[in-house]
C-alpha cells in the first residue's frame, strides 16, 4: 500500500504543478496603467503627443486666457501709474463759422455772418502729495457782421486769458486764479 500512496502523492504532485502552472500562464499580471491604457484604445480619435495636449490646452483655456487678460490688465495698470506724475500738455481748438439768414430788419445784414475760433494750451501735473497743479492760456477769436455786437469786441483780433489752478488732495476747495485781459 505504500507504493499505491506514494504513486498517488506523485501524481497529485505532477497534477497541482501542473494546475498551478496553467493558472499562472491565465493570468497576467495588471496595474492601474494597464486598465487605462485597455479604455485609451477602445476610444476613437487621433492620437496626439503630450507637448500637442499642453499646446492645446495653452491656447484654448478659458482659465488660462482669463489669467493672460488680468496679467495684462494689471501691466496697464502699472504702466498708467509710472506715468501718473508726469507733466501732461494740452491743447484744444473750436472753430465756429456760421451763416445764418436773418429774420430781423436791425441786424443790419441780409445774412449773419459769424467766425469764432477758441483755443486752449497749457500744462498740468499731478504732485506726489496728492495736488494738482495746472496752467494755461485761452483765447478767443470773433469776428461778425452783426450791428448788434460791440465795435470793439468784433474788431478784436484775439481776447487772451491766463489761468492757473490747483486741486487739493480731498478735492474739497479748489481755487482758480483767473487773469482775463478786455
Amino acid at each position: 500500500m505504500k507504493s499505491r500512496a506514494k504513486k498517488i502523492m506523485t501524481l497529485m504532485s505532477v497534477l497541482s504543478v501542473l494546475l498551478l502552472h496553467q493558472v499562472a500562464q491565465g493570468q497576467t499580471t495588471s496595474s492601474p496603467d494597464s486598465a487605462l491604457q485597455t479604455i485609451l484604445n477602445g476610444l476613437d480619435g487621433t492620437r496626439i503627443s503630450l507637448q500637442q495636449a499642453l499646446e492645446n490646452a495653452m491656447t484654448n483655456a478659458t482659465a488660462v486666457r482669463s489669467a493672460e487678460a488680468t496679467y495684462l490688465a494689471a501691466e496697464g495698470s502699472v504702466r498708467r501709474e509710472e506715468g501718473f506724475y508726469d507733466p501732461q500738455l494740452f491743447f484744444n481748438v473750436n472753430h465756429l463759422d456760421n451763416n445764418q439768414p436773418t429774420s430781423s430788419l436791425f441786424s443790419g445784414a441780409p445774412v449773419l455772418a459769424t467766425q469764432q475760433t477758441a483755443s486752449q494750451a497749457g500744462v498740468r501735473v499731478n504732485l506726489p502729495i496728492g495736488t494738482r497743479i495746472e496752467a494755461g492760456i485761452n483765447t478767443t477769436r470773433l469776428a461778425t457782421n452783426s450791428q448788434l455786437v460791440s465795435r470793439s469786441l468784433a474788431d478784436s483780433q484775439l481776447l487772451p486769458g491766463r489761468n492757473f489752478q490747483r486741486r487739493r488732495p480731498d478735492g474739497a476747495r479748489r481755487r482758480r486764479v483767473s487773469m482775463n485781459r478786455s
